[in-house]
């Protein structure tokens, strides 16, 4: 099987005039590291592509707009907006938490 000549241009680092191969050499040059990284040469790829399953809004949006939603609700007790609240957190099931400050990280 021969790859594409829009993937050899990208696996091999060929120029091309097709903006739609240049928009996406970043990606497939990150894909392609990783791919070495596990002992996959690059030149011995004929075909590889990157999807998602689902998108970080789709995943956590409803969680995050909740967060936003009861923090505007608390009071501030006159600090500032968006300095951080000391919200303990409780063990759950009597199990000790690895890093206790953070259960989830959202941006």
């Amino acid at each position: 099987m021969q790859p594409s000549e829009a993937f050899r241009a990208l696996r091999d680092g060929q120029p091309s005039e097709d903006p739609a191969i240049e928009a996406r050499r970043a990606l497939f040059d990150d894909i392609f590291a990783r791919l070495d990284a596990v002992g996959v040469p690059r030149s011995s790829v004929q075909l590889a592509w990157d999807y998602s399953t689902a998108s970080m809004d789709s995943i956590a949006g409803r969680l995050v707009a909740m967060r936003e939603d009861a923090f505007a609700r608390l009071p501030t007790d006159g600090k500032a907006p968006g300095e951080r609240l000391e919200i303990p957190l409780v063990p759950i099931n009597g199990r000790t938490l690895p890093r206790p400050h953070c259960l989830l990280r959202l941006h």
